[in-house]
């Protein structure tokens, strides 16, 4: 596992959120003939056969580019989270149908995610340890920012319990 592995992943997820932006852009098209075709159909006549083509094909078209863009955008948060592998290979093989970006995204896609390193980065959840960091100390210490406070402190102050009317936590009243 290396940062390039994860900085892969990060890049084709987001060309996976721009790939599903676009499919539901594109899904718009087909869906101006579908009403054509209702149009065509609600006249009534000789053209109503034609009608009902544009309906049932242009439909179908626009439900594959909306199924496609739902498809891109859960691929992208998988790879995001670094879960569901297999999705994510299944999303990229579909996505090489949308010539040219989404076979391009889709072929690096799963080039990426054939690499040893990357399969050990799925199935360990996303956890990614660098084993860089080991060797060097943090350059400082959080407490030494501005505003620290450790968590086991009270974040409200001791000053709230002195209000009339406050209900919070004390050891002594607790039941």
């Amino acid at each position: 596992m290396s940062r390039q592995d994860l900085d892969h992943l990060n890049v084709l997820a987001i060309l996976h959120y721009v790939l599903a932006g676009l499919s539901a852009l594109f899904s718009l098209l087909p869906l101006l003939y579908v009403v054509l075709g209702f149009a065509i159909l609600a006249q009534g006549g000789p053209g109503a056969q034609v009608g009902l083509f544009f309906v049932i094909v242009f439909g179908i078209i626009a439900a594959y580019f909306v199924l496609s863009a739902i498809l891109s955008l859960v691929g992208g948060i998988y790879l995001h989270r670094r879960k569901g592998r297999t999705f994510c290979f299944i999303a990229a093989a579909i996505s090489c149908v949308h010539v040219p970006l989404g076979t391009v995204l889709g072929i690096f896609t799963i080039l990426v995610l054939s690499r040893e390193s990357v399969k050990e980065l799925f199935a360990g959840r996303g956890r990614y340890h660098d084993p860089e960091d080991e060797d060097h100390p943090p350059p400082y210490d959080d407490r030494d920012r501005p505003g620290w406070r450790d968590d086991r402190d009270d974040w409200r102050g001791d000053w709230r319990r002195d209000e009339p009317g406050h209900y919070g936590r004390d050891s002594d009243h607790d039941h």
